[in-house]
């Protein structure tokens, strides 16, 4: 039941990796074309890795609670 949970947890991590890809394009269009959204830059980043950080921390604990069936 808890592995299942993790699994579900993992896959909505990784479409707010794909969000945040998305978003890093039209970030970088936005600097392209001249606009300031540094403040949003140091965001994204910071959002980056806590998702990151969440994706690591969800594929620890699904690969110890299968060690441990």
């Amino acid at each position: 039941m808890v592995e299942k949970v993790l699994e579900r947890l993992k896959s909505d991590v990784e479409e707010a990796e794909k969000a945040l890809k998305d978003a890093s394009i039209l970030l970088k269009t936005a600097v392209e074309a001249g606009i300031d959204v540094s403040a949003e830059e140091s965001e994204h980043y910071e959002l980056q890795e806590r998702v990151k950080k969440l994706k690591e921390s969800i594929e620890k604990s699904i690969k110890e609670i299968k060690g441990k069936e």
